[in-house]
């Protein structure tokens, strides 16, 4: 593997990016805090972001989620029958969303706007997109910072 300058910023941007990211969209998004980080916990465990899953699933907890719900998210192919039907529409949309976004089946995409309205599916939507992009950028990174570790090469803060 070579040495190539540009990875010795991009990686630590990478993570600035994603925390702005994340600043930028929570304003403009609907839903509950409680509501928004079951959203974000659950696209992380779909996405494999370890970091995100255990971030979120801390919130989570401190916003009351129960354990068996916990569990249930943390399970990549939950049915989420810990969850009220409202709850589910939710989660089994953001699964949907998460797993193959140009194949979303019209079923899940009316179960979610008839349990959360236009604008709260509208907000579910791009906390999942928002979590897809944020997961991707942490993942990067990590694997970036892991890779220039494992070589000796650190990182410098200017190009």
């Amino acid at each position: 593997m070579s040495a190539d300058p540009t990875l010795d910023v991009a990686a630590p941007d990478l993570l600035g990016t994603a925390v702005l990211l994340d600043q930028m969209l929570s304003p403009r998004v609907t839903l509950a805090m409680a509501d928004a980080e079951l959203v974000f916990l659950r696209a992380s465990v779909i996405n494999g972001c370890g970091r995100c899953v255990r971030t979120h699933a801390r919130r989570a907890e401190k916003l009351g989620i129960s354990a068996d719900q916990l569990q249930n998210l943390l399970d990549p192919d939950a049915a989420h029958k810990a969850f009220d039907e409202r709850t589910r529409a939710a989660l089994l949309f953001v699964d949907a969303l998460s797993r193959s976004p140009g194949e979303l089946d019209t079923d899940v995409i009316g179960s979610a706007l008839d349990a959360w309205g236009q604008a709260d599916t509208a907000s579910l939507a791009l906390v999942t997109a928002a979590a897809a992009a944020i997961n991707r950028l942490v993942v990067i990174g990590n694997r970036l910072r892991q890779d220039r570790a494992a070589l000796g090469l650190g990182f410098s803060s200017s190009p």
